[in-house]
């Protein structure tokens, strides 16, 4: 875990983390290695695809059973400005080190299980993948995530 991670804060600053495989991992067709951001990178902009195992229904019984096949959502960075005016609430989540990214009231957007999926893009001028973010948090309804409300990810260069 990342030293400036602290659970009890209200920030969700510093929500990354390193794992440690224990044994060499073999590439193939459906587990390929993905690039990281450099420092100078740290400006997120465009679009970027998500995929993840998350509730994709309104369901708390989710936690029980998460989905069978990962699901891919790509989704547009929305600037920290219309992110907060319109949700200020992720205003107060967030931290300096985090972008917003996601759709506002078209029912597409991460939920349960999609905390620490990565943001990835294309770089166009090598055809490589960069990891962009990590899928932090959402917002909530009384019972599930909010789907149709932006969400925040981790910015992966910040801590390059």
């Amino acid at each position: 875990m990342h030293p400036d991670w602290d659970p009890q804060d209200e920030k969700y600053d510093a929500d990354i983390a390193i794992v440690i495989l224990t044994r060499e991992v073999q590439f193939n067709r459906f587990i390929q290695p993905v690039c990281l951001p450099v420092k100078s990178d740290n400006d997120v902009v465009g679009s970027g695809t998500v995929v993840g195992w998350g509730q994709t229904v309104n369901s708390e019984e989710f936690y029980l059973k998460p989905g069978e096949t990962p699901m891919e959502l790509e989704m547009p960075v929305v600037s920290h400005m219309l992110c907060f005016l319109r949700f200020p609430i992720l205003a107060e989540v967030a931290s300096e080190r985090m972008f917003c990214g996601g759709y506002d009231n078209k029912s597409k957007g991460i939920c349960f299980g999609d905390s620490g999926n990565g943001f990835y893009s294309i770089n166009q001028n090598n055809a490589r993948f960069y990891v962009k973010g990590i899928a932090s948090a959402s917002l909530m309804t009384h019972t599930t995530c909010d789907i149709n409300k932006f969400s925040l990810f981790t910015n992966v260069a910040r801590y390059t």
